[in-house]
């Protein structure tokens, strides 16, 4: 995965989320689905978070985790392509003076 260079919008004005995500291919022997029980297990009752489980899907079973802060963190298992996607984003932070077009 190449690292996203690019800030999301918030609600409020000058106020951004940091979007990050990262995929590898399991390989053979790997089990994707117990990969994901451990991480629900890990993090189901960690103070500050809430966890949306969706490990029933049949094609691409995953968890979303949110913080009461405004991150979020989103984990699933593609079937067919052995591979696992990481991806989430920040809470919403203030930047003044941000340029989308600019290089930081």
């Amino acid at each position: 995965s190449r690292p996203l260079r690019q800030l999301f919008r918030c609600s409020q004005p000058n106020t951004y989320k940091w979007p990050a995500d990262h995929s590898a291919i399991l390989k053979p022997g790997a089990d994707g689905k117990q990969i994901l029980d451990r991480i629900a297990t890990d993090w189901a009752h960690k103070p500050g978070w809430r966890m949306y489980d969706e490990r029933n899907d049949p094609q691409t079973p995953g968890i979303t985790l949110y913080a009461e802060d405004g991150t979020s963190i989103m984990v699933y298992f593609t079937i067919k392509r052995r591979l696992i996607v990481i991806s989430g984003g920040s809470a919403c932070f203030y930047l003044d003076h941000y340029d989308g077009l600019k290089k930081y």
